[in-house]
């Protein structure tokens, strides 16, 4: 598993699955606004952070600051600590 460093925090991106039983009938250009913030479970982080966080915790992230990086065909999700906006300790429910 990716140990990050230098402030990061290793997250999981849990995917949406999307239900459409509408009738209604949309241009195929049309994409619905994503969400600006997302919740994400927190898996590991650097020694260096500047807050507590517990693994299984959760934490509020501006979508467009997580980086994907792609190592062996598996993909880690990861942010800089000053992009998490939240901190749930808790499963949410």
């Amino acid at each position: 598993m990716l140990k990050p460093v230098n402030r990061h925090i290793l997250i999981n991106k849990q995917e949406k699955t999307k239900e459409r039983k509408s009738e209604l009938f949309l241009p195929e250009d049309y994409a619905p606004k994503e969400e600006v913030h997302s919740s994400y479970e927190v898996l590991d982080w650097s020694e260096d952070i500047r807050f507590e966080l517990k693994k299984g915790g959760f934490v509020v992230v501006d979508n467009k600051m997580i980086e994907k990086i792609s190592i062996n065909n598996v993909d880690y999700f990861i942010v800089q600590d000053n992009y998490v906006v939240g901190i749930f300790n808790k499963t949410l429910g």
